[in-house]
């Protein structure tokens, strides 16, 4: 639904508002396959396999180490820009 918006951006803000989209999808589904044992999207597909099992011992770990990963290498790549 954001998609469309992007076109009558600026380019910089376009690129910005797409990653944002994009990162936010990644995070949104490794949230299902940690809780629900469903993936999200294929990426998320070895997530269930160690998060589900963390989140049913009530280890509330598994949705923050999927977190810091994303967040540290989104900041590294902002840095090359």
């Amino acid at each position: 639904m954001l998609l469309p918006v992007t076109f009558v951006l600026p380019p910089v803000t376009a690129l910005i508002m797409l990653a944002g989209i994009y990162y936010g999808s990644q995070y949104g589904g490794s949230t299902t396959s940690i809780l629900v044992n469903i993936p999200g999207e294929a990426a998320s597909v070895v997530t269930t396999l160690d998060g589900y099992q963390m989140a049913k011992q009530r280890k509330g770990r598994a949705q923050r180490w999927r977190l810091r990963p994303s967040a540290h290498f989104s900041l590294a790549r902002l840095r090359h820009f």
